[in-house]
């Protein structure tokens, strides 16, 4: 038997894919209207801003009092300028069409997360609600160690992500047995600039609980402040580096 945790340093990003989930919240607004016209001058400043930031994470208002719009987005740590900018954009295209006239959106892609609302979006623990969405393969049905493999990798790799200063982290856990055959594949992250101590708390609400009673080999879990992701296959390019 063979269970080796692995942990890799990031350099690359998936290529962007369709939203896996989003969220439709608050009243509507009119078309033509000031709100509009405020959100589309976001959709044309916004991607850029974050692309360009060191972080990938960039909040801005447009309009003044009702008409006001908050927004906020980042990228994964992984991934490259361009992509990035190419999701957010996406991003604002697909919640015009998901949630129509809707004031409060939030979608979630592979690479990108955008938020906007009426209200001022508060950055802390419970004030946004969690996303989450089963995929991949069922889980081998003979397999009983698969649901503590993947819990171990997925732990391992938040508490990696809340130590790291970048609040990004990846992973990997093999088993090779004859009932347990596979490879998953882990990846966290936090909004930047929040501490160590909130980007752990935000991660072990988040996977202290993993979804992997659905029989799906795979996962993904986000909120405003943090997610994680748990796949058989690697869908991300890494550097390989073993855990302490």
């Amino acid at each position: 038997m063979v269970a080796l945790v692995l942990l890799t340093t990031v350099t690359a990003a998936s290529p962007m894919t369709g939203y896996w989930d989003y969220l439709c919240d608050d009243g509507n607004y009119t078309a033509p209207s000031k709100y509009q016209q405020n959100l589309e001058k976001l959709s044309t400043t916004l991607p850029e801003a974050v692309a360009s930031s060191p972080t990938l994470f960039y909040r801005q208002i447009a309009g003044s009092s009702q008409d006001r719009i908050h927004a906020l987005a980042r990228c994964h740590g992984d991934t490259e300028a361009y992509d990035c900018e190419r999701c957010l954009t996406r991003a604002f295209q697909d919640a015009r069409v998901v949630c129509t006239f809707r004031k409060s959106v939030s979608i979630y892609y592979d690479t990108c997360s955008l938020w906007f609302a009426e209200k001022n979006i508060k950055i802390h623990l419970g004030y946004w609600k969690s996303d989450l969405m089963a995929d991949g393969p069922p889980i081998p049905a003979y397999c009983k160690a698969f649901k503590k493999d993947a819990s171990t990798l997925i732990a391992d790799v938040a508490r990696k992500a809340a130590d790291s200063p970048q609040r990004h982290a990846t992973g990997e856990k093999d088993r090779d047995e004859r009932a347990c055959k596979y490879k998953l594949y882990s990846y966290a992250d936090c909004l930047p600039g929040i501490s160590a101590a909130e980007c752990q708390a935000c991660l072990e609400d988040l996977t202290t609980t993993p979804n992997l009673s659905g029989g799906q080999m795979g996962e993904r879990k986000a909120t405003l402040l943090c997610s994680y992701r748990l796949e058989p296959y690697q869908f991300f390019k890494a550097t390989k580096g073993e855990l302490p």
